[in-house]
């Protein structure tokens, strides 16, 4: 039968079955808890409720302007009623009145492409 050795070790064994158990039940407990019955936040919620999804059915539609419908920009006009020219009054570069700008303004762009 049982020796005094083996009876001794069964209730030690015991005695661990039944701490795993309380220590399991509490950690059941933790893991049970979510931000609707404790004070943890709604980003703690790890498990449990889904993410929030869409009502909104899929389309089957892109994002953006769909093909074949009609642009948005806004067009150069072929005739324009008024022709307005925008001169600065100097130079951004080297602040020299605009006088002849035509002039300047070749001057620069030949400096800036290195043709001087």
């Amino acid at each position: 039968m049982l020796t005094c050795e083996q009876a001794a070790r069964i209730g030690e064994l015991r005695e661990q079955v039944a701490a795993q158990a309380t220590r399991i039940a509490e950690l059941e407990r933790r893991l049970g808890q979510n931000s609707q019955n404790s004070s943890l936040p709604p980003s703690s919620d790890r498990f449990g409720r889904p993410k929030p999804t869409s009502l909104r059915g899929k389309t089957g539609r892109k994002p953006g302007k769909q093909p074949g419908s009609p642009g948005a920009a806004l067009m150069q006009a072929d005739d324009p009623d008024q022709v307005v020219d925008h001169v600065p009054a100097e130079c951004a570069g080297c602040g020299a009145s605009q006088g002849g700008y035509l002039s300047q303004l070749s001057r620069h762009f030949a400096r800036f492409f290195g043709l001087e």
